[in-house]
């Protein structure tokens, strides 16, 4: 026989009410990008109580019940990185009202935006142009959304290519500075920061390497600590790869390059 009992040190008893989460969407206008994301946590605040963080999907015990105000935090990968988890600094806070009752469970869907004061110095959706060099621009079946993305196609005549920003962009050391892309690859890819001196001279830094994906991704890389430790005037974003020998031919799509920061 199974017995149940109530703890009454508890909150509410020990009894949960339940809060079930299955999916996201982020909000976005022409001038921020694409909407696509890879939020992968909720962090959740209720009635004074931290929560923390939860991996999606979930349904998430709360020890209260009635009238409350759900407080919910976009979290991703940073760099991708299963290790590397926290509140996306770009995206707003969400609310929900909601009626909790004990045992019960509410479905909510958290709707995210960008912030308002969020910065987007460079947004490359590969429909109207391309800021890369020896990145073409496809329209074939494979693309992400939209009409267009972008292709790194290498061979046995050319089994390793470098495409750069045409422009520079001067970007702050001292506030959360990030990438954010889409991309498809059956091949390792490097994202890189080259930052340029006062006097000149030009240094380069790897950010991370990309493992192949056979279905589309977003990744959000931190730039911050790169920005800072090359202390440069003005920066570029490169995309470098080298042919895997076991390959005849690699192709590395691009979507939706951001740079974004506050």
């Amino acid at each position: 026989m199974l017995i149940v009992s109530c703890d009454s040190n508890l909150p509410n008893g020990g009894i949960p009410s339940y809060v079930k989460i299955e999916s996201v969407t982020l909000n976005s206008n022409p001038l921020q990008g694409s909407n696509s994301h890879n939020i992968v946590d909720i962090w959740l605040e209720a009635k004074g109580v931290d929560y923390g963080a939860y991996e999606l999907p979930t349904t998430l015990p709360l020890l209260t019940e009635g009238e409350t105000t759900l407080f919910l935090l976009a979290g991703n990968l940073e760099d991708g990185r299963s290790g590397f988890r926290g509140i996306y600094p770009f995206y707003t806070l969400d609310t929900a009202l909601v009626n909790l009752i004990e045992k019960d469970t509410i479905t909510v869907i958290p709707s995210f935006s960008y912030r308002s004061a969020t910065q987007f110095p460079l947004i490359e959706d590969f429909e109207i142009g391309n800021s890369f060099d020896n990145l073409q621009i496809v329209t074939n079946n494979e693309v992400f959304e939209g009409s267009g993305s972008g292709l790194m196609t290498l061979n046995g005549l050319t089994p390793e290519k470098t495409a750069k920003t045409f422009a520079s962009f001067v970007l702050p050391f001292d506030r959360e500075v990030y990438v954010e892309l889409n991309y498809k690859a059956n091949n390792f890819f490097n994202v890189k920061l080259e930052g340029k001196e006062n006097s000149g001279v030009i240094s380069t830094l790897d950010l991370i390497f990309i493992a192949p994906k056979s279905e589309w991704n977003k990744i959000y890389i931190k730039v911050t600590d790169d920005i800072a430790l090359l202390n440069a005037v003005d920066y570029k974003f490169i995309i470098n790869a080298v042919k895997n020998d076991t390959l005849p031919t690699a192709e590395i799509y691009i979507d939706n390059f951001k740079i974004v920061h506050l």
